[in-house]
């Protein structure tokens, strides 16, 4: 270990030893500005020790030389102490304040050491021992004054204890040299006690240093995992979303294609491409409800969700899919209200469905409902399907993780539904639990409070994550060439392909449609005289505004049109907004008989 002045002269101390004179120089100063008044009092006593011995004058003399050095010393560590609260003037002055507190120390040893002549000329007698009581308790009391500072405290107590020594010794005599000897041999302990408190404080505060280090190169290593993350999830979130548009010009092309077409071979071929592109929708959407739930900007609202209107739009969802697999379906429990998010636990239990649709085969699914004890329920969603071995069960919650055969219409998807139903338990703090046995079926619980005051969930209940507040949709219409005859619908949408597709789509349907594909022709529109719209249908981000200005703008001119928005956005604060204007949200890729049906719906309500 070099030394303070080797350090220095090298280019400054280490950071470790830099602090180490910091916290030394600041203990120093608290304990030399606290503690005065003792000082002042003790050498009143030594004062007095003199004017006993018959020396007034020197003793008047020496008390007023004292109190001058104890007023410097005081002054110079008030002043030192504020440099220091303000980290200033930094290591180099740290460096000097040492070397001036050693010579302010070492004066009042120094002077200290004046009385010894004086004391020790006669035959030693009670002032030369009270004297040296108090010398060696000053110097031991000095040990955890200089927080080990070898310099000053050698400063300080060699000079007496060197005097006090020699004092004694000159006396002659067996017992006065015996006591020189111990009072130099205590000193002389003081000072290794000193010099190993420093070399302790030196470890400490060197491991304090390496311990920091370590933990901002963890910081370091955590926040570029965690930009990595974040850099992953916009990348999802951004292809996903830029993904959203040519998905939903082929569904869209697709259905075009498979209604203008009558030849069997070309239909099963259109239907093959129709579910590849359902495939692709499911996975999109996986993908970018991983990547918000991993980005943390999911913020679940947790209140009352009655099961009821919860298993109706759930059953609504996996109906159509059991009845295609010969499954019977089963619903339990309903007339519970549990505490949770009502979008994040649709989810999860759409999920747990999906999931529980994919593996069984023959047999059926329950969904059920429990009391736990007096507030607590119990979600279980039971199946009958192939079972997951019990080396599979805590795999089958990790991402990308897929067990067993995918679905005979291709959406085996990427192993997302699982992930996404344990990062949806964590968030909501519901406890996730697996029961299987391969060959005989599976059991999901998902554990939650009891809510003793149910409210109306409305729109919310059967909200997926990514699509979400508006409800369930209306009754499906019957697809055909005129089901929209006679309907005005004006259709902004800034991408040209998506916004032909959608155009031919709905004239396909008897719709008259005036396509735009900026904000600012539709203003140009409402200013010339145009037909009133049956309904709007709006994408939201748009290059000169918003799907919300868009619907504002109509609805000044020609009253509470009917709006629908067409988005790739799952923001629940934009959900939010377009549910207080009274406009659904579809989310691209949608599915055509959703559009359909809530474009019908706006004729049975006009």
């Amino acid at each position: 270990m070099r030394s303070a002045s080797g350090e220095a002269a090298a280019g400054g101390p280490a950071p470790a030893e830099a602090r180490l004179q910091l916290e030394q120089l600041r203990l120093t100063c608290h304990q030399a500005a606290h503690f005065p008044l003792p000082v002042v009092a003790v050498d009143a006593l030594l004062a007095w020790l003199q004017w006993r011995e018959g020396m007034p004058a020197l003793a008047g003399a020496w008390l007023a030389m004292r109190l001058l050095l104890q007023a410097g010393l005081s002054w110079y560590v008030r002043a030192l102490q504020r440099r220091l609260d303000a980290n200033t003037p930094g290591p180099a002055g740290w460096h000097h304040a040492q070397r001036v507190l050693a010579w302010q120390f070492g004066l009042m040893g120094a002077s200290r050491a004046l009385l010894v002549p004086a004391l020790f000329g006669a035959t030693p007698g009670e002032s030369q021992y009270i004297f040296t009581m108090v010398c060696m308790g000053l110097a031991a009391a000095g040990v955890g004054n200089v927080g080990g500072q070898v310099r000053v405290y050698a400063a300080f107590a060699l000079p007496l204890g060197a005097a006090l020594a020699a004092g004694w010794v000159l006396q002659g005599g067996e017992v006065p040299v015996m006591v020189g000897v111990l009072t130099l041999a205590a000193v002389a302990f003081l000072l290794s006690f000193v010099r190993e408190q420093a070399r302790s404080m030196r470890q400490v505060y060197a491991l304090l240093e390496e311990r920091e280090q370590l933990a901002a190169s963890l910081h370091l290593e955590h926040q570029r995992a965690q930009d990595a993350l974040a850099a992953r999830s916009r990348f999802i979130a951004s292809a996903s979303h830029d993904l959203r548009q040519p998905v939903t010009t082929i569904g869209l092309l697709v259905g075009l294609m498979t209604d203008s077409t009558a030849d069997p071979s070309s239909q099963a071929m259109l239907a093959r491409v129709a579910r590849s592109v359902g495939a692709l929708e499911h996975l999109l959407r996986g993908l970018l409800d991983l990547s918000r739930l991993e980005s943390g900007t999911v913020s679940p609202v947790m209140r009352p969700v009655p099961l009821a209107a919860l298993f109706a739009q759930l059953q609504a969802h996996v109906e159509p899919g059991a009845r295609t697999k010969g499954l019977r379906l089963r619903w339990r429990g309903d007339n519970l209200c549990v505490h949770s998010d009502p979008v994040l636990l649709h989810q999860m239990l759409q999920n747990l469905l999906d999931n529980a649709l994919q593996h069984t085969q023959r047999g059926g699914i329950l969904v059920s409902a429990r009391r736990r004890g007096a507030a607590g329920v119990l979600l279980e969603v039971r199946d009958t399907g192939c079972g997951i071995a019990a080396q599979d069960q805590r795999r089958v919650f990790e991402e990308f993780v897929q067990l067993g055969q995918s679905r005979p219409d291709g959406r085996g998807g990427l192993g997302l539904g699982l992930a996404i139903v344990q990062r949806n338990a964590d968030l909501l703090g519901h406890r996730l639990t697996l029961r299987s046995q391969p060959g005989r079926g599976s059991c999901f619980g998902i554990a939650l409070a009891l809510a003793t005051t149910p409210s109306a969930v409305g729109a919310d209940a059967g909200a997926g994550l990514d699509g979400s507040l508006d409800g369930s949709p209306p009754a499906a219409t019957p697809p055909g060439p005129g089901v929209l005859a006679g309907m005005v619908l004006w259709l902004l949408e800034d991408d040209a392909t998506v916004r032909a597709a959608l155009a031919a789509r709905l004239s396909a349907w008897g719709a008259q449609v005036q396509p735009f594909g900026q904000l600012a022709e539709l203003h140009a529109a409402l200013d010339q005289a145009q037909p009133v719209p049956h309904g709007l249908l709006t994408d939201h981000r748009l290059p000169d505004g918003s799907g919300l200005d868009a619907i504002d703008a109509v609805r000044s001119r020609h009253g509470l049109v009917p709006a629908l928005v067409l988005t790739g956005d799952t923001g629940r604060d934009e959900l939010m907004r377009f549910k207080t204007r009274g406009a659904p949200v579809l989310h691209k890729p949608f599915r055509q008989d959703e559009l359909l049906a809530r474009v019908a719906s706006w004729r049975q309500s006009a």
